[in-house]
C-alpha cells in the first residue's frame, strides 16, 4: 500500500467514525419532528393529516416507506404506552 493509499485509508475510516454521530443526530430530529405532529393530534389533527405531513416533508415511516394512518395511530399508541410505563 502506497502512503496515498494509507492516508486515504486513514481519511475514510475518520469518516466512518463520525457517521454514527451525524446519524444519531438525524434520528433524533426526525423524533423530534414526528412528536411533534403527535402533538397536534392532541389539537385534533386527523392521524391522515399527520401522514400528509409527514409524507410531505419526507420523513420516513418505520420500514422506510411512506406514512398511512393506520401508522401514524400505531405510533401514537407507542408512544403514549411509553409514557404510561
Amino acid at each position: 500500500m502506497t502512503a496515498t493509499e494509507l492516508t486515504n485509508t486513514v481519511r475514510e475510516l475518520k469518516e466512518l467514525k463520525l457517521m454514527p454521530a451525524d446519524i444519531a443526530a438525524d434520528i433524533e430530529t426526525l423524533e423530534d419532528r414526528i412528536n411533534a405532529e403527535m402533538t397536534v393530534r392532541k389539537a385534533g389533527k386527523s392521524y391522515q393529516k399527520i401522514a400528509d405531513t409527514l409524507n410531505a416533508e419526507g420523513i420516513p415511516a418505520k420500514l422506510g416507506g411512506a406514512w398511512a394512518s393506520p401508522q401514524v395511530s400505531s405510533a401514537a399508541k407507542f408512544k403514549a404506552e411509553a409514557i404510561t410505563m
